[in-house]
C-alpha cells in the first residue's frame, strides 16, 4: 500500500515539474500561415517559424513576418531552420538553396 501511494505521489510531482505552458499562435497573433514546416529559437529567446509563405519571428505574443531575401523572386517556402553560434539563421528552402540571415542585424 505504501509503495502504491509513493508511486502516485511521484507521478503527481513529475507532472508538475515537467508541465509546460502551451500557447496557440494564429493569425490573431500575426502568424498568417497555418502550415509551419520548421521552428527554431535563438539565443535571445525569439522563436522563428518557417512556413510555406515565409519567415516569422515570434516574441511577447506577436509574430512578425521577416523579409529574409533581398531578391523576392525566389521561393519563400521554408523547409528547415537552424541557428548558428554566431547568431545567424540558416534557412533551407523547399525548392533547394540555403539563405543566411543575420538575427542580430536583421539582414
Amino acid at each position: 500500500m505504501i509503495i502504491r501511494i509513493l508511486f502516485i505521489v511521484s507521478l503527481l510531482l513529475s507532472k508538475s515539474v515537467f508541465a509546460q505552458e502551451v500557447k496557440i499562435i494564429a493569425s490573431q497573433n500575426g502568424l498568417m500561415s497555418s502550415n509551419v514546416n520548421a521552428i527554431e529559437q535563438d539565443d535571445l529567446g525569439f522563436v522563428c517559424f518557417g512556413t510555406k509563405d515565409g519567415l516569422y519571428r515570434y516574441n511577447e505574443g506577436r509574430a512578425t513576418r521577416i523579409e529574409f531575401q533581398e531578391d523576392q523572386q525566389g521561393s519563400n517556402n521554408i523547409k528547415s531552420l537552424h541557428v548558428t553560434s554566431t547568431h545567424k539563421l540558416l534557412i533551407g528552402l523547399n525548392l533547394g538553396g540555403l539563405v543566411e540571415f543575420d538575427l542580430q542585424y536583421q539582414k
